[in-house]
């Protein structure tokens, strides 16, 4: 099962998103679930960074680990287009959960 963290800070702001773990929707390779969730996740990190010229990932391991980070940015405008890009993510994980939530778990804190 996939697990996805998401701690929060004050304002209910994204500090940190932490993904780790394989769906076993199916065999390695043809697991649509991870491979969804590798999509959504890798492609708003790269526009993050692409785009807003910020780094969010703080770390890419084994198993599907994949840690967010937000850094301090002094930038408001900035910030705020990272915590919409990330929220955004956040909203097609859980459209994944809604059709596939035997295999994908969203927990938040804080």
């Amino acid at each position: 099962m996939i697990q996805v963290l998401v701690r929060r800070g004050l304002n209910h702001t994204i500090d940190e998103i932490i993904i780790e773990g394989h769906a076993g929707y199916a065999d390695p390779g043809e697991d649509l679930v991870c491979a969804a969730v590798s999509a959504i996740t890798f492609g708003i990190a790269n526009a993050i960074e692409q785009l807003l010229k910020v780094d969010t990932v703080e770390e890419v391991g084994e198993s599907g680990f994949l840690h967010f980070k937000v850094p301090s940015i002094e930038n408001q405008e900035v910030y705020e287009k990272v915590q919409l890009l990330l929220s955004s993510m956040l909203i097609s994980l859980d459209t994944i959960v809604e059709s596939y939530g035997k295999y994908i778990r969203i927990k938040e804190v804080g």
